[in-house]
């Protein structure tokens, strides 16, 4: 997952077209569902059997924070307009 997410991201700075763009925000994506999709398992390993659910929500905090942030502000410049 990381290294399909670093490709990603390299093919990002060396494109040169939109389509080129594009196709390598893809790769990124793949790569970031592949990092992601075992952060449960992570926070598994690493917190006790107690901590389990502290640690889930920790990840989806982290996660799901700056989406809220984005919505947010899209929010407010959707009204202020």
């Amino acid at each position: 997952g990381l290294a399909v997410f670093t490709a990603g991201s390299l093919g990002c700075a060396l494109s040169g077209s939109l389509a080129e763009l594009t196709a390598a925000r893809v790769v990124q994506g793949l790569g970031a569902a592949g990092i992601m999709s075992i952060n449960a398992a992570l926070v598994r390993f690493s917190y006790p059997q107690p901590l389990h659910g502290r640690g889930l929500l920790l990840g989806g905090v982290t996660q799901g924070g700056p989406l809220l942030l984005i919505m947010h502000r899209m929010s407010q410049t959707h009204l202020a307009h």
